[in-house]
C-alpha cells in the first residue's frame, strides 16, 4: 500500500528475516529507513 503523511508518499513492507518495518519513500526507492515499529520507520525516512 502506499501512505501519505505531510506530502510525503510512502509505502511500508515487513522484512521477516531481520524482523524489522521498511518505509520506502514512493517516488524513489533508493530510499528507505528500517525500524522496529512502522512509525519508527517511517519518522527515520522522514528525517533522512
Amino acid at each position: 500500500m502506499t501512505y501519505q503523511k505531510t506530502g510525503f508518499t510512502y509505502r511500508v513492507a515487513f522484512d521477516t528475516k531481520e524482523n524489522l518495518f521498511i518505509a520506502y519513500n514512493a517516488n524513489n526507492e533508493d530510499q528507505f529507513a528500517y525500524g522496529i515499529t512502522i512509525e519508527e520507520a517511517v519518522a527515520a525516512l522522514i528525517r533522512n
